[in-house]
């Protein structure tokens, strides 16, 4: 089923208005109709429906004469039109993905988890560099003001990845957002290695576990992992604090875990421990590997939701309808100071079929500055004209963007480019832009 687009509300083509038997459909129900001219997809077609004819841009190649079925999906004034179609491979393989696809926490829970992290002796040297590193390489607010170097951070935001990697690119791959998450991610895997499910602190499970590492199958690190994956996060806590008083020679706790069957086995470890030569510095490992997992774990979730985020803004534009001109999805994140701003962006293009008009985008940009609040930024660009509707929920940004509006509109104008307006408003609430295709087409019809 694919919606039929809205068109530009002047055409050559003279179609009849609508009568009132519109008001007598009702949702779902499915109309006959004629193409009494034909076009190519996205061209403007002619339609009848009994006595009437209505005009729409074809989102599929219809055939004049050819015969049509529509759903009506809404009604309204004009009401909302659907072409029933057989569903084939492609329509199929979008409706798979649109399952898959589900909004995504942003990057900035990744950046204030691994923020904190990156002076954390405890973590493993490898991962801390590599979080240091991402961080120092974020840009700064005086990165975006160059053309190029924007251009640089578009093509760096990770949702072109994977369109790299053919080319040999490996200078601009390093680069790349997704490309560094993907690493850190790697490094964590490696670092955690025990994966297994969890077995709700269940004693057999412990007892294989002591058995393992008094046989040597296991050293203290892996010992650590296997724990914190079988333990109930209480459990590892109270065991954590239980092994802390040990290695710093402090008094034993007497928590009610002590009295656990569970624990009972866990006691056999240390009394092991306790007889080695080289207790303290197991004793000591056995800890940092209980206190390491649950934060690792955290950074890893927090990276791969941020990885589920770039994937999400790369498969949207494919499963959009063929009416629907959203061409990319992607943020950027900007380092000030100690603060991390993400920037999101949405590009549409209008599609025209006659080759001889002008280019129509529209850009939606997101952002949220500490003390700026959030705003949402509106850009229409046809050929060389442009429009800009900035829209702000503080009072005071308002203030602030009336104030600074002119250095936009001079340097749009040193870019070529003609400025035919630019709106600024306060808005009680900035809802985020809508990433998904939200199936809500209007079907046009003129007099």
């Amino acid at each position: 089923m694919i919606n039929i687009p809205p068109i530009k509300p002047s055409t050559e083509i003279k179609a009849e208005i609508l009568p009132d038997v519109s008001k007598i459909w009702k949702i779902g129900q499915v109309l006959n109709a004629r193409a009494e001219t034909g076009g190519d997809a996205l061209s403007k077609i002619v339609i009848r429906i009994g006595q009437q004819l209505i005009e729409a841009r074809t989102p599929i190649p219809i055939k004049t004469g050819e015969e049509l079925q529509l759903q009506v999906k809404a009604l309204g004034d004009p009401p909302l039109l659907s072409i029933v179609t057989t569903a084939d491979t492609k329509s199929i393989a979008i409706q798979q993905l649109r399952t898959f696809i589900a909004q995504q926490n942003d990057i900035s829970q990744f950046i204030q988890s691994s923020h904190k992290l990156v002076n954390d002796k405890s973590i493993p040297q490898e991962i801390r560099q590599l979080v240091n590193t991402f961080i120092a390489k974020l840009p700064t607010p005086e990165n975006t003001f160059n053309v190029d170097q924007l251009k640089r951070l578009i093509q760096n935001s990770g949702v072109f990845l994977e369109a790299k990697i053919p080319q040999q690119q490996p200078a601009t791959t390093t680069q790349d957002f997704k490309a560094q998450l993907l690493k850190i991610s790697q490094e964590i895997t490696k670092a955690i290695e025990v994966n297994i499910t969890k077995a709700q602190s269940n004693p057999q499970e412990i007892q294989k576990i002591v058995k393992q590492f008094v046989n040597g199958d296991i050293d203290a690190k892996q010992l650590g992992q296997l724990i914190h994956q079988t333990l109930k996060k209480e459990h590892v806590a109270q065991v954590t604090q239980y092994l802390s008083n040990i290695v710093a020679g402090k008094p034993l706790p007497q928590p009610a875990i002590l009295k656990t069957d569970f624990f009972i086995q866990l006691e056999n470890i240390f009394k092991h421990i306790k007889n080695l030569p080289n207790a303290k510095q197991l004793n000591e490992t056995l800890l940092t590997s209980l206190k390491n997992l649950p934060v690792l774990e955290e950074l890893k979730i927090n990276i791969d939701n941020a990885l589920a985020k770039i994937t999400t803004q790369q498969l949207v534009p494919l499963t959009r309808e063929a009416d629907n001109f959203l061409l990319l999805l992607f943020g950027i994140l900007i380092k000030d100071k100690d603060a991390f701003h993400l920037i999101d962006f949405r590009i549409e293009e209008e599609k025209n079929h006659n080759k001889n008009e002008e280019s129509n985008w529209h850009v939606t940009i997101n952002f949220e500055f500490k003390e700026l609040g959030k705003i949402q930024a509106k850009i229409h660009l046809l050929g060389s004209k442009i429009a800009t509707a900035f829209n702000a929920e503080r009072s005071s940004t308002v203030d602030k963007i009336k104030q600074n509006i002119h250095l936009l509109e001079n340097a749009l104008q040193k870019l070529g480019l003609d400025v035919t307006s630019i709106d600024i408003s306060q808005i009680s609430q900035i809802d985020q832009q809508h990433h998904f295709p939200e199936n809500i087409h209007i079907l046009d019809e003129n007099a």
